[in-house]
C-alpha cells in the first residue's frame, strides 16, 4: 500500500510538473505575441501611417515641409526617402515654371511693344494715305483700294496690340501666382 502511495504521490507530481510547465509555456507565447504586436506596431503600423500622413500633406501641396524617413522597416524608410525625392522634385518643377512665366511675360511685353510701334506706323501711313486721297480726288479706284486695305492692316494691327495686352494680363498674374508658389517652395 505503501508503494501504491509513492506511485500516486510520483503521479500528482509529475501531473503537476505538466500543469506548470504548460503554464509556463502559455505565459511564453503571451509574453511573445504582446511583444510582436509591440514590435509591430512601432516596427511597422505607426512609422507607415507617419508617413502615409506626410505624403497626404504633399498631396494637399505642402511642397516645403520634408518627408522624414522615420524609424522602421528598410521598405518603409525607402519610401519616405523616395517621396521626399518627389517632393523636391515638384518644387524644381515649380521654380523652373515660375522662371518659365517670367521669361514668357518679358517676351509679352517686347510682343507689346512691338505691336505699338506696328500700330503707329500703320496709323502715320494711313495718315499720309488719306493726304493723298484727298489731293488726288478721286482719281483712282485703285486709290480707295490701298486705303482700305491700310485701314484693314490698322485695325488687325489695333486687335494684335489689343491681344498683347490681354496675353501680358495673363500671363503677369500666372507669373504672380507661380512667384507666390516658389516663394513658398523656397521657405522651404
Amino acid at each position: 500500500e505503501l508503494m501504491r502511495e509513492s506511485m500516486a504521490t510520483l503521479e500528482y507530481a509529475r501531473q503537476a510538473d505538466w500543469q506548470r510547465a504548460a503554464v509556463a509555456i502559455a505565459a511564453f507565447l503571451f509574453i511573445g505575441i504582446a511583444l510582436s504586436a509591440v514590435m509591430i506596431h512601432y516596427g511597422v503600423t505607426k512609422p507607415s501611417r507617419q508617413l502615409m500622413d506626410q505624403l497626404a500633406r504633399l498631396g494637399r501641396g505642402d511642397l516645403r515641409t520634408p518627408i522624414d524617413a522615420p524609424r522602421a522597416t528598410t521598405e518603409i524608410a525607402g519610401i519616405a526617402a523616395e517621396g521626399e525625392a518627389l517632393r523636391m522634385s515638384l518644387a524644381d518643377l515649380i521654380r523652373d515654371a515660375a522662371a518659365g512665366a517670367s521669361s514668357v511675360s518679358r517676351s509679352a511685353d517686347k510682343l507689346s511693344c512691338t505691336s505699338e510701334e506696328l500700330r503707329s506706323q500703320v496709323d502715320s501711313q494711313r495718315s499720309e494715305t488719306d493726304r493723298v486721297a484727298a489731293a488726288m480726288g478721286q482719281m483712282d479706284t485703285s486709290g480707295q483700294e490701298v486705303a482700305s486695305n491700310i485701314s484693314r492692316v490698322s485695325h488687325a494691327a489695333g486687335d494684335a496690340d489689343e491681344a498683347a495686352s490681354e496675353l501680358r494680363r495673363v500671363v503677369g498674374e500666372t507669373v504672380d501666382a507661380l512667384k507666390v508658389l516658389a516663394g513658398e517652395v523656397d521657405e522651404s
